[in-house]
């Protein structure tokens, strides 16, 4: 029986980029665990309805930033693609109700 993997813990992202540089994610897998994305059906449904109105954008992150939503979206279990539109339009709505 193989020894589980733990991922450390770390003290800075210079030190944790090294690490997931060097090693494969799927050693780890039995440490995740999946989260449930509660997304409102309300938005969940505008967001099927605006499919065929989107438009390709290119926007530049910092390396700190992607790295952090492609962590969480691993952790949620969705693309980060998805994850940055949903946060997009949640912000979006919550401007418009508050605004």
């Amino acid at each position: 029986m193989a020894n589980k993997k733990v991922i450390p813990e770390f003290d800075n992202e210079e030190s944790a980029r090294e690490f997931f540089d060097t090693h494969n994610t799927v050693e780890f897998i039995e440490e995740t665990e999946p989260e449930q994305l509660l997304v409102d059906p309300a938005l969940k449904e505008r967001l099927r309805q605006r499919r065929e109105q989107r438009q390709m954008v290119t926007l530049r992150i910092s390396t700190p930033h992607l790295e952090g939503i492609r962590r969480i979206a691993r952790k949620k279990g969705v693309p980060y693609q998805t994850l940055i539109h949903i946060w997009l339009a949640e912000a979006l709505e919550r401007e418009h109700r508050d605004g």
